[in-house]
């Protein structure tokens, strides 16, 4: 493990960018809503369909990108040995929920609740690992303790809330 590395990076901006890229659709579309017609619920709901696909969705495809075809170079940001099983393992995981969240464009109901519990359960668990890491072995690399722990922390939180205004 090498505790020399920059714990925020600039290419890590692409985390709180992303937040910013939600808010921003989720706002363009509640400004052509009638005044009258806005309530919390759906303003809620349409900032969870929002952070679904950019939070849940495109996250979810580009850390399979990294984990599948950068895995020893994603491995080294993580903190942990490069040629492990658990690249090819998390690769897939990311993938099936970028899925599920890119599909929040397509559906709704039911599958926005299945996908944000996935996504809920996904992000908390990386949430105790990497806060194992960062305790247990001091990792700091970046991909454990910079924003990325941050914005697997904050987006499990904002899509329960999101959810439960959006009922």
């Amino acid at each position: 493990m090498d505790n020399k590395q920059p714990i925020f990076r600039k290419q890590d901006l692409i985390f709180p960018l992303s937040f910013l890229i939600s808010g921003f659709s989720a706002f363009i579309a509640i400004s052509q809503i009638e005044p009258g017609l806005r309530n919390i619920r759906l303003i809620s709901e349409i900032l969870l369909g929002r952070v679904l696909v950019t939070n849940v969705g495109l996250f979810g495809v580009i850390a399979f990108l990294l984990h599948f075809f950068r895995a020893d170079a994603t491995a080294k940001d993580l903190g942990w040995p490069p040629k492990n099983a658990f690249q090819m393992e998390t690769a897939f995981a990311d993938l099936a929920m970028g899925i599920l969240g890119i599909l929040c464009l397509l559906m709704g109901g039911d599958f926005w609740i299945a996908t944000v519990i996935f996504a809920t359960i996904y992000f908390s668990g990386a949430v105790i690992t990497h806060l194992t890491e960062l305790i247990s072995r001091r990792n700091l690399a970046p991909l454990n303790s910079g924003f990325l722990l941050i914005y697997e922390f904050l987006v499990p939180i904002l899509l329960v809330t999101l959810l439960i205004l959006s009922k």
